[in-house]
């Protein structure tokens, strides 16, 4: 069925991170963009000329030689946190009271939406499966493993690149 505004819209694999220090504990994490204009491109102009192949070579790969006809026009970043052992954060935050923590999509997060609700309302209401609790907690062991799908690329080395346009 084509779009109704004959826009196609999907989601694309470029990652990236964009790493900051935390002044208060010394450590570094990938943090969102406050800035907008670096999170959203409303013409095609604007894009940064890496995204854009990125855009490009995605498209090609979804569409193949239909893909030479497509352009695109507005490109937005939606952040996904990631957590090492890629499950959730769905519990109440261990020191600050009624804070309660829904994140952490690790990539795979946006497929759950028609029912993560489900597992948040059960963690509000103190129903949540002890399983899930361990699975899902702030203080849980973390583990990390290998991960091809993980940003090795810096949002600075792709902005530094970044200063043509198509």
């Amino acid at each position: 069925m084509p779009p109704v505004d004959g826009l196609l819209k999907f989601i694309s694999d470029i990652s990236f991170k964009n790493t900051a220090l935390h002044p208060e504990s010394g450590q570094r994490f990938s943090v969102p963009f406050t800035d907008k204009t670096k999170s959203q491109w409303t013409t095609p102009e604007n894009i940064p000329l890496e995204l854009r192949k990125d855009l490009d070579e995605v498209m090609k790969g979804l569409y193949g030689k239909k893909a030479t006809e497509l352009r695109t026009t507005t490109m937005r970043i939606c952040w996904d946190g990631i957590t090492p052992d890629n499950n959730w954060f769905i519990c109440p935050h261990p020191r600050c009271t009624s804070l309660f923590v829904a994140t952490a999509g690790s990539f795979h997060g946006w497929k759950f939406l028609p029912i993560v609700g489900e597992y948040v309302v059960q963690m509000l209401q103190g129903t949540l499966s002890e399983e899930m609790i361990q699975r899902w907690s702030w203080d849980r062991p973390l583990y990390s493993h290998p991960d091809p799908d993980r940003p090795d690329r810096e949002w600075r080395d792709i902005e530094a690149i970044c200063t043509t346009k198509l």
